[in-house]
């Protein structure tokens, strides 16, 4: 497809949708943390990658920010995304491929959730 499959997008919502309600029904608080790419790695003469053979490469970035768009839609007082991830200075160093991370791209990651995660637990409802 050349881009976003509005019925893979809907299943994609639906799960969420099924995770965050069995979670809430055990109390477990969901946090959603959107996918992060290196879209440096994809060749420019590609028209396919092998993880992703029905997804044309030039609407790779598209389809990304259509399921980030659906992670916020999901989004809650109780179910919060980490948005800070998109917001980092990512290089390809960061990355072993096109979404493997190398050493450094793992404590770039870590560190950009851990500020919004420790806010996270100083303000959840104490039982």
């Amino acid at each position: 497809t050349s881009g976003v499959d509005a019925r893979a997008l809907a299943y994609f919502v639906r799960n969420m949708n099924n995770i965050v309600a069995l979670n809430r029904s055990r109390n477990i608080r969901t946090i959603l943390i959107p996918q992060v790419m290196n879209f440096e790695h994809f060749k420019p003469d590609e028209q396919v990658r092998p993880w992703t053979p029905f997804l044309a490469v030039a609407a790779q970035k598209e389809v990304l920010s259509a399921y980030h768009r659906a992670l916020d839609d999901l989004a809650d007082d109780d179910v919060p995304v980490l948005n800070g991830v998109l917001t980092q200075d990512w290089r390809k160093e960061h990355f072993n491929d096109e979404g493997l991370f190398t050493p450094a791209g793992s404590a770039l990651f870590a560190a950009a959730m851990a500020e919004e995660i420790a806010a996270l637990c100083r303000s959840a409802p104490r039982e």
